[in-house]
């Protein structure tokens, strides 16, 4: 069975090899990577909240009596006598009134989306937007696609990464792991990774991607900030 680690997992584990009050610093890498808080407001699933949710699309929603069951909400929503491509169409209707990246993230589905697809990228975003991870890094690399959607990848440093190097590539959320740009992803990360083995933890260099290391021109990443 395959067991999912969190960040706070890998975090405690690491604290448990080393001294107590001693820094933590694996090797961390993000990948268009939003930061823990509300990037996008996907309600908090209860019945008032999905009434004002499917209300936005379909208005006659809203005349239901108060507390009338979450199920009795997404059936009304839904339709009995509507096709499964009319539901589909209603449902991206809805995620484009929620944020444009919900509906971009429901993907190559259509008007094919069912309501299942729908609360589970919800419940998803939800889960990322409550997410506090334990302790702390000191350095940390995030990749940062040309059209990402991590642009409070700044954040990171509230809640995690004391030094956070941000190196610029081609691409969008997507491409820029699962596609032509997903080759200068992948050497960014070795060469990163690559320089952490070799630099010792009190070498300024495992703290300073600005020195060997990382190569910064533009024609390897559009950009590399260290700041």
């Amino acid at each position: 069975m395959n067991t999912i680690r969190t960040i706070s997992d890998v975090l405690r584990d690491k604290a448990d090899e080393t001294k107590k009050g001693a820094d933590l610093d694996p090797a961390l890498v993000f990948l268009d990577s939003l930061a823990p808080g509300i990037a996008v407001d996907v309600g908090d699933f209860g019945a008032e909240s999905e009434k004002g949710l499917l209300s936005r699309v379909a208005p006659s929603i809203a005349d239901l009596p108060h507390g009338t069951p979450v199920a009795r909400l997404w059936a009304e929503f839904g339709g009995v006598d509507e096709t499964d491509g009319e539901r589909g169409a209603r449902l991206r209707a809805l995620a484009a009134a929620v944020a444009p990246t919900l509906l971009e993230d429901l993907g190559l589905s259509g008007d094919r989306v069912t309501a299942t697809e729908f609360n589970s990228l919800r419940s998803l975003i939800d889960a990322r937007t409550r997410y506090r991870p334990e302790g702390r890094v000191r350095e940390a690399l995030f990749v940062f696609p040309d059209d990402g959607e991590a642009h409070n990848h700044d954040q990171w440093r509230d809640h995690l990464v004391d030094d956070l190097c941000v190196a610029g590539v081609a691409g969008n959320h997507y491409s820029f792991v699962l596609g032509e740009d997903a080759a200068l992803t992948g050497a960014l990360i070795g060469e990163y990774i690559e320089r952490r083995r070799q630099a010792p933890e009190t070498d300024d260099r495992a703290a300073d991607p600005s020195s060997e290391g990382i190569d910064r021109s533009r024609d390897r990443g559009n950009e590399m900030e260290h700041d």
